[in-house]
């Protein structure tokens, strides 16, 4: 196992991608269009946690995340066209974003840490 795949962050970023390719399976009336960007964009939080995680310098680590933490900004913004245009359960929506959340959170503060 990798160093990256113990973090929690890592982990919750699984459930998160889990969570959308459930939604996207069980609806597959949502545009084919708003489903591969949302893929790429929860696929590429964890591409860039664990590449951030290969890499020597804290700056590059940190480069890697803020990508990282951009792409979770990204299925927010996603999601929520995606709820609003085909009228999905608010709770559903409600707990994809407490995910998100979360991970952001998690995200900032690694990002910090590897400013000082």
């Amino acid at each position: 196992m990798f160093e990256f795949e113990k973090f929690p962050l890592y982990q919750r970023s699984l459930e998160l991608h889990q969570s959308i390719f459930d939604l996207l399976k069980n609806n597959p009336r949502v545009d084919y269009h708003f489903q591969d960007q949302l893929k790429r964009a929860s696929t590429s939080i964890i591409a860039n946690l664990a590449e951030g995680a290969g890499r020597f310098s804290p700056a590059d680590k940190k480069h890697f995340y803020i990508i990282s933490r951009g792409s979770a900004y990204e299925v927010i913004a996603l999601l929520t066209l995606i709820f609003r245009s085909y009228a999905f359960d608010n709770s559903v929506h409600q707990k994809m974003r407490n995910q998100i959340d979360e991970i952001i959170k998690m995200l900032t503060g690694l990002i910090k840490s590897k400013s000082k």
